[in-house]
């Protein structure tokens, strides 16, 4: 019994101690959940004072550092140029960036570095030797016997550059062939990439059936000349028949490095070359480490490159051994296929094609990440490259994650170019590969635009943007675009053409606190413990591989059930059975593994599937045909026969094999949410993706444990009044604003039930009708001060002033309570846990502002009350009110867009603004109007009951 109590008592305080942390990092989030910038030096042109200026705003509004990218695109869209700064990596610019390391050193902050200016890697410094190639070649036709001794034709050459690899002949059937080309052979063949967002690939693995000679040669016909070929001639006796004669090369790619500063242009980098990111290293990015010590591995944590962006690419200098080397054969009798001849059958050519575009991937990853990483761990630094597309070329893009210490992706708000989920959400699979790799961060460029100008509002596109991708496993954000500014740019200054722009020039710089003060706080609560995920998604060996959105739902479970996603490195190497689950070395379990629904697979993964299986693991889906590359289909069958036709796996639904093990759904009842297990801590984020409140009774599977509420926007914490639990779990009623979001937790032992509501229920008790004082900025175009009769929005005003202006004004009202509310007592509903500290229901007062153009900062009776940018757009004013004579003060914000719209029809020397953006050139099709601001209402009293 002893033993019991210590044991209970030592459970105990535990749970308090992990209940006690999670309420000091959500009171103040530690570093590593702190929002970061992405961090713009447009074309260089950065100041010391401004990098003061950017690193002291970042800590006094919560941020933990930023991501220097330097990098162009002022005049991207019709903008204006912006100076020239120093070029990147120059000795002017490791001062820059050497006294920004000492500088965020000195405030507490961490920064990364993009190790290129723009992207993809590359620039002045890349010779064509070490540039990115594609495979090119000519064709000749000729009879024998003849003594053939002639230049064969060089393919069309990019940039001058050209190399010769093989000459390889065969001869040609007799009569007439019937012409079955490769589908999609550019392709499968890696000769551009499949589009601008990550894409379902499995299409590459198919063909057309099989017809009896369609093949124009074997594989053994096929004839090596390379020996015979020196200086662009052929010396061949060519033996009798009609021969195909193939000079096979390279070239050059064309990819050029994009949005790079001012001098920094040149060629993309042969990311399959070891030889040319070593040189790359040793000339730019070496000097930059060197200039950043001691403070590199300290202050300096990370190295980044932006997003694959640079097309198709498919050769290097060392492709053919290295093919050899990796797949077990010689590429020279299947490069005909390159040139969509048909060698073999169209299966075989079709799994050459596969292993072709494998050794691709693995070159990228092997010759240029692992490198990267290889090379920044000697330095004490890890890498956060967004090396998993989104650009759907030949990648296995969480085999690439696999070797961030950060794995980071990118996410959009929406706007014209990327309108559609599908064009926006990347997350999931960064998330995917911290779960499977064990990292704790998923991390991502986030809130990227083109089109939107200072017009954003975050409650409508930043927020719903985040808690989309917190749903998905974000739980760090680096802010796109944070432009670093010099004072004589003016106001708003430079920026970037794209991203939501954030600096210390926005015009709400005094309120961007809140907005953060949200993201740290969930990111904190979405980086304890584990993911919680039911299933894990095999996603096949095959290339190009990626995790689209969470919604794409491989494992068909949702909403009810969460997934994770792993690639075979995953499932050969960290993935064994243990009392029947799925686990990983670092704690990451799942009751089934699903595997993709494609007809094919790789023998590795047939072995290590039936190695789980025999060791009791829960596998369903369908059974593989098929090799996915030139290896045994003998074997792969003998296996799929072993472990299909026994029904140790059923071709069934992840759902249906999770019903039969008895595991009820981890949550049902709301559309969007995530699950993080932390010790004995439960930890849910739940999120309304709609512009409608809505009133829903998620059921948790957990049970025993009291349900707390936490809102991220009011940083407020409390114990959920009304839940039932039943049956292992727990069902709870909670009411979610327009884009609202809540976490719900479950830490300690469930407490006595009451009967009130977990959301006060507001009723209207007065409104704050009639004339408002109002008070602008003068330097700005607006009147000092000024009476609205009515609350309309600004550009509904008659003034010029009022109606262009962009910044803060000022509203000011005072106010009695009403009488019957005057002569009310306060009554306290006891609902709270015992000896719980969050604070009890109340009959409280609210103010809400009814509709609001942006955002807001509350004052009452000189109290601050806080910042309002979030639906309902209310504040709790019990404590401030007073019954009579209440002063009311408003600060109401909007952004940039209207001020710098109207600028643009004025001359130079009368307007307000200075930056390089230009809205009218961004808004072709369509004339750009002001947008609404101001304080909307109606502004009211309401009461909770």
């Amino acid at each position: 019994m002893k033993f019991k109590v210590l044991l209970f008592g030592l459970c105990a305080a535990i749970c308090t101690t992990r209940a006690s942390e999670l309420e000091k990092g959500w009171d103040n989030p530690p570093l590593a959940a702190r929002t970061r910038a992405y961090w713009w030096w447009l074309n260089g042109n950065v100041t010391k004072q401004a990098i003061m200026h950017d690193l002291e705003w970042m800590k006094s509004i919560g941020m933990g550092g930023g991501l220097v990218f330097d990098a162009g695109g002022a005049t991207q869209g019709g903008h204006a140029p912006v100076p020239a700064g120093p070029l990147f990596g120059s000795p002017a610019w490791r001062e820059l960036f050497k006294y920004t390391l000492q500088e965020a050193d000195r405030l507490g902050l961490e920064i990364s570095l993009n190790i290129t200016s723009g992207w993809n890697l590359g620039g002045p410094v890349v010779k064509p030797e070490d540039s990115a190639k594609r495979i090119v070649w000519s064709e000749l036709r000729l009879t024998g016997p003849q003594k053939f001794c002639s230049a064969l034709l060089q393919a069309p050459a990019r940039d001058n550059f050209y190399r010769d690899t093989f000459v390889l002949a065969y001869r040609l059937k007799d009569g007439k062939q019937v012409v079955r080309p490769i589908q999609n052979l550019q392709a499968k063949a890696a000769f551009h990439e499949l589009g601008g967002n990550a894409a379902d690939c499995t299409a590459l693995l198919e063909d057309i059936p099989a017809m009896p000679g369609e093949e124009d040669v074997a594989a053994s016909n096929v004839v090596d000349l390379t020996e015979q070929f020196s200086d662009g001639k052929l010396n061949w006796d060519v033996p009798i028949g009609n021969w195909l004669v193939l000079r096979f090369g390279y070239t050059l790619n064309g990819a050029r490095v994009s949005t790079a500063s001012g001098e920094w242009q040149g060629l993309v980098l042969d990311y399959l070359d070891a030889d040319a990111f070593r040189s790359y290293w040793q000339q730019v990015v070496a000097p930059i480490l060197a200039a950043a010590e001691p403070l590199a591995g300290k202050t300096l944590k990370n190295l980044q490159t932006d997003s694959w962006e640079l097309g198709g690419v498919n050769w290097t200098k060392t492709f053919a051994v290295e093919f050899q080397k990796r797949r077990g054969y010689a590429i020279q009798p299947w490069l005909p296929v390159i040139a969509g001849k048909i060698v073999n059958s169209h299966a075989e050519s079709n799994k050459f094609l596969n292993d072709f575009r494998r050794t691709i991937a693995d070159l990228v990853h092997d010759n240029h990440y692992a490198l990267m990483a290889k090379f920044a761990r000697q330095d004490g630094l890890g890498i956060q490259p967004e090396s998993g597309g989104p650009h759907c070329a030949c990648l296995d893009a969480l085999q690439n994650f696999g070797l961030n210490e950060m794995p980071m992706s990118e996410f959009w708000v929406p706007s014209p170019h990327r309108p559609t989920d599908e064009k926006r959400f990347f997350v999931k699979q960064a998330s995917a590969a911290a779960h499977i790799y064990g990292k704790t961060i998923a991390c991502a460029e986030g809130f990227t635009s083109i089109g939107p100008q200072w017009d954003d509002v975050l409650w409508l596109s930043q927020k719903p943007s985040f808690d989309h991708e917190a749903c998905a496993g974000l739980n760090l954000v680096f802010w796109h675009a944070f432009t670093c500014s010099p004072p004589e740019m003016g106001l708003p200054g430079q920026e970037y053409f794209a991203g939501t722009h954030f600096n210390p020039q926005i015009t709400w710089a005094k309120q961007a606190h809140a907005f953060i003060s949200y993201l740290d706080r969930s990111q904190f609560l979405l980086q304890r413990g584990k993911f919680v995920g039911d299933v894990c998604c095999y996603y096949g060996d095959h290339v190009p591989n990626f995790v689209r959105l969470k919604k794409d739902d491989p494992a068909k479970v949702l909403p009810e059930f969460d997934y994770d996603v792993c690639n075979e490195e995953v499932l050969l190497t960290r993935m064994s059975t243990k009392n029947g689950r799925i686990v990983l070395p670092d704690g990451m379990s799942y009751r089934v593994l699903a595997l993709p629904n494609i007809k094919t697979m790789s023998l590795v993964a047939a072995r290590k599937i039936r190695e789980l299986v025999l060791a009791g693991a829960i596998v369903i889906g369908p059974k593989p045909e098929r090799t996915t590359g030139r290896q045994d289909d003998a074997e792969l069958k003998k296996i799929a026969d072993e472990l299909w036709d026994s029904g140790r796996i059923k071709p069934q639904t992840a759902k249906a094999a999770l019903a039969a093990l008895g595991v009820k759904p981890d949550v049902e009842g709301v559309a969007d949410w995530i699950h993080r297990r932390d010790g004995d801590a439960d930890i849910y984020f739940v999120c309304n993706q709609k512009a409608e409140p809505v009133s829903v009774a998620p059921i948790f599977r957990v049970s025993g444990k009291q349900p707390e509420l936490w809102d991220a926007v009011t940083g407020t914490r409390r114990d959920a009044a009304a839940f039932t639990q039943a049956g292992g779990r727990t069902t709870i009623p909670l009411d979610l604003p327009p884009y609202g979001s809540l976490f719900v937790i479950f830490q300690k032992p469930a407490a006595a039930k009451g009967a009130g509501n977990n959301f006060p229920v507001l009723t209207k008790v007065g409104e704050l009708d009639g004339a408002w004082q109002v008070a602008f900025d003068p330097k700005w175009g607006g009147p000092a001060s000024v009476e609205f009769e009515k609350l309309v929005s600004w550009t509904e005003r008659p003034e010029p002033g009022i109606k262009t202006y962009s910044g803060t004004a000022t509203y000011r009202k005072v106010f009695d309570l009403p009488v019957e509310v005057r002569n009310q007592k306060s009554a306290v509903s006891k609902n709270s846990a015992p000896g719980s500290d969050l604070r009890p229901l109340t009959s409280d007062l609210y103010l809400s502002l009814g509709g609001l153009g942006f955002i807001a900062d509350v004052r009452l009776n000189g109290k601050n009350l806080g910042v309002v940018w979030a639906a309902p757009f209310q504040v709790k004013i019990t404590g401030a009110v007073k019954p009579t004579d209440n002063v009311l003060e408003i600060d109401v914000v909007n952004g940039w867009w209207n001020r710098v719209l109207a600028d643009e029809s004025l001359p130079t020397e009368r307007r307000l603004t200075q930056t390089n953006i230009r809205i009218q050139a961004s808004h072709k099709k369509d004339k750009p109007q002001p947008v609404v601001s101001g304080l909307l209402g109606p502004v009211t009293l309401l009461q909770a009951e």
